[in-house]
């Protein structure tokens, strides 16, 4: 159960990384690349 919770956890962790770091190569790159 608790293991379940952390890759919970982790995977939302991820997925904020992720939403920031494609909103910061959307900046810096053309929007092409960001679909």
């Amino acid at each position: 159960m608790k293991k379940q919770e952390d890759l919970k956890s982790t995977a939302l962790k991820f997925a904020l990384l992720a939403k920031k770091s494609s909103k910061q190569l959307g900046l810096r790159k053309p929007q092409k690349s960001v679909k």
